[in-house]
């Protein structure tokens, strides 16, 4: 799924990802997880211009995995003056602690791997 750079555009994102996580077989509990998640990434993403083509979410079924990316993600600061992850990182990480963050070419991609059923 491609949407514009436009938070208005998100909540159809959000909508998307609800549904494929229904298809699949994921708990309610999960499926709103990965919202909040999603909507953090791409609040992050808007926030910094990071999206100026928009942003792209892909899904795909492994076995018992429903794995998710977002692109580009933004940059997220992830650790404060203690060393504590803070931020938008701290609650995508709280949601699903293997997020990965990986730079791609400059362009940071969030991949979150939700259990189904």
């Amino acid at each position: 799924m491609h949407i514009p750079s436009d938070t208005a555009h998100i909540a159809s994102m959000r909508a998307f990802v609800g549904a494929i996580g229904r298809h699949s077989g994921c708990s309610d509990e999960t499926i709103e997880d990965l919202r909040l998640a999603i909507t953090e990434a791409c609040g992050q993403a808007l926030e910094q211009d990071a999206a100026p083509e928009g942003i792209v979410l892909r899904t795909s079924v492994d076995g018992e995995r429903l794995t998710v990316e977002i692109e580009p993600a933004g940059s997220f600061e992830r650790t404060g003056r203690d060393g504590e992850v803070v931020g938008r990182w701290a609650l995508i990480q709280a949601l699903f602690p293997d997020a990965e963050l990986q730079d791609q070419g400059g362009s940071a991609v969030l991949r979150l791997a939700a259990q189904i059923g």
